[in-house]
């Protein structure tokens, strides 16, 4: 999953036209995309349901997209850095959450046990995108990164130092799903929405 949070920059809102605008960028992709905004969430595929938000110039609004070998989420890393206005992204993992455990300790071990999911595009014990992320907000510490790369290739493990992570919590949040969690959402989005999602997203539901 990925979570953005943007402010709406438009002067009169999410109206008729820029609604059209999300909705059409949303069909694009096959996950489910909602928005939330003043604990009503809308579909961002559903032109009635945007401007059912009442969303206005100012306003800010989290975005949710399911994310896997930390691409997706890098992809909104990059979009801020481009300018878009995004104040917080949150990484969701399924039970091989080792980007939680990184993004809550700043210690990354692959030497866990590896678990075949119902989500198995998220299975994953290295993040291959994730030393990209790191290189930015290191702000291009090659040496740095190397040793860390180096230290996961001899080792399993690395830890980053305090103040990277410190500064990578202030952008990236995290949160994982089991199982039996995946499978609650699955069924609630059904419930409430008459939508099925993918065991991904469930993950980030």
């Amino acid at each position: 999953m990925v979570s953005q949070k943007v402010v709406i920059k438009n002067p009169t809102g999410l109206h008729l036209r820029p609604a059209g605008v999300l909705c059409k960028e949303a069909m694009q992709f096959k996950s489910l995309i909602t928005f939330t905004f003043r604990d009503n969430t809308a579909n961002a595929k559903s032109v009635l349901s945007v401007l059912g938000a009442c969303v206005k110039c100012g306003d800010e609004v989290e975005f949710v997209v399911p994310t896997g070998n930390f691409g997706d989420i890098l992809a909104g890393y990059y979009a801020k850095l481009l300018g878009l206005p995004v104040k917080h992204l949150v990484v969701a993992s399924d039970k091989n959450n080792v980007l939680f455990d990184f993004l809550t300790t700043g210690t990354y071990n692959r030497q866990r046990p590896f678990f075949q999911t119902i989500s198995p595009s998220m299975d994953i014990l290295i993040s291959s995108n994730l030393e990209r992320m790191l290189y930015y907000l290191s702000e291009g510490d090659t040496r740095l990164i190397s040793m860390l790369m180096n230290d996961l290739n001899k080792w399993g493990t690395y830890e980053i130092p305090e103040e990277l992570l410190a500064k990578i919590r202030q952008i990236f949040g995290t949160g994982w799903a089991d199982e039996d969690q995946v499978r609650e959402s699955i069924k609630h989005c059904w419930d409430e929405n008459h939508y099925v999602i993918d065991p991904h997203t469930a993950c980030g539901y």
